[in-house]
């Protein structure tokens, strides 16, 4: 638009070209002459209740702490945000939410233990097979539900 009325098109000549009010054009001109530029000011919008510090230092300290517990952690310091606000904030801050491991990494005495049940009960011992010992699912005292990691 700055090119058209430096060519010398009116106001009205812009916004027919442009479809937009004679008003915006009448703005836009006025902003490029203050600014030399279109864009936005920096700056609009709400203030941010959490600084970037504060949200990326609490998470990087336990990658497994939830929103709900630094939403916890916040109030007990005077900040009330909502747990949305938290999420956004981690997201902006670079962190996204991911689900843990369902199996931990194995170590080599895990590899080595495995390696000598497996050759153990390769050949023979049809009875143990049939009796159905994989197909059990075994709980260790531990929820079957799962925790967001943030990094």
């Amino acid at each position: 638009m700055g090119m058209s009325k430096i060519l010398g098109e009116g106001y009205t000549a812009i916004a027919k070209r442009f479809t937009v009010s004679r008003t915006a054009v009448r703005c836009i001109i006025a902003k490029y002459k203050e600014t030399n530029s279109v864009r936005n000011k920096p700056g609009h919008g709400r203030k941010l209740n959490i600084s970037r510090t504060l949200e990326k230092k609490d998470v990087s300290k336990n990658p497994q702490t939830s929103a709900k517990m630094i939403v916890a952690d916040l109030a007990s310091s005077g900040v009330d945000v909502s747990r949305s606000t938290v999420v956004r904030a981690l997201h902006r801050g670079g962190l996204q939410g991911h689900r843990p491991r369902r199996t931990p990494l194995l170590k080599e005495q895990h590899i080595k233990a495995r390696l000598r049940f497996a050759r153990e009960h390769l050949k023979g011992k049809d009875e143990f097979w049939k009796s159905g010992f994989g197909n059990c699912f075994i709980s260790l005292g531990t929820a079957d539900t799962f925790r967001l990691l943030w990094f």
